[in-house]
């Protein structure tokens, strides 16, 4: 567009956006038998530790379309630069509900123990989609200083808010996981730090 009167440029954006979330949800449980002091009484034969986990694994996969602006002032060397993006879409949830439980066996108690068996049990996967309407913003603002007439350096910082829409928690079937709302929101913040190169 036109630069205004003191150098700024606005660009209208319009486009499609795809973003992955992947949510892990984990409870474990251990128990032993091999450290003292004090041995168990009476004493547990063979000793052996067990390591149970309940696994709940949450896929978002959001796709849909955006629209925003970005606006940037050149000054010297300087070039500030902001850009903002709402967004909107559907979000395709599918999760993964599993029990793993390892147990290893020991000739002997004690830190000179050793394992004589191992062996892991895990209980067949339970699957469970959902799909919801999401919607959010991204917000980034930066600086960047030209070093060389084809090199510049550039640093700022970035939120993202989905207002609604994800899936975190899964299903928390058949444990003691507590399952998770899928119409969630999400609050993200972090820093930019790029290069760029012209020619």
């Amino acid at each position: 567009m036109t630069p205004y009167h003191y150098g700024g440029i606005v660009e209208p954006l319009v486009g499609i956006r795809y973003m992955k979330l992947r949510d892990i949800n984990a409870f474990n449980n251990y128990t032993s038998s091999i450290y003292p002091p004090p041995p168990p009484d009476p004493p547990v034969e063979p000793p052996a530790e067990t390591l149970t986990t309940q696994k709940d694994i949450t896929l978002n996969d959001m796709f849909g379309g955006q629209i925003g602006f970005r606006y940037f002032k050149p000054h010297n060397r300087y070039v500030l630069s902001t850009d903002f993006r709402a967004f909107f879409g559907g979000n395709w949830q599918s999760s993964k509900f599993q029990t793993i439980t390892d147990y290893t066996e020991y000739d002997d108690v004690g830190v000179d123990a050793e394992v004589v068996n191992m062996s892991t049990i895990q209980t067949p996967a339970i699957y469970s989609k959902n799909s919801e309407f999401y919607y959010g913003y991204d917000v980034r603002a930066e600086l960047s200083y030209q070093l060389t007439t084809m090199f510049s350096v550039r640093a700022g910082m970035q939120a993202v808010q989905i207002g609604r829409g994800l899936w975190r928690g899964g299903q928390g079937l058949q444990g003691t996981l507590d399952g998770g709302e899928k119409d969630q929101g999400l609050f993200m913040f972090g820093a930019t730090f790029g290069m760029n190169f012209n020619h």
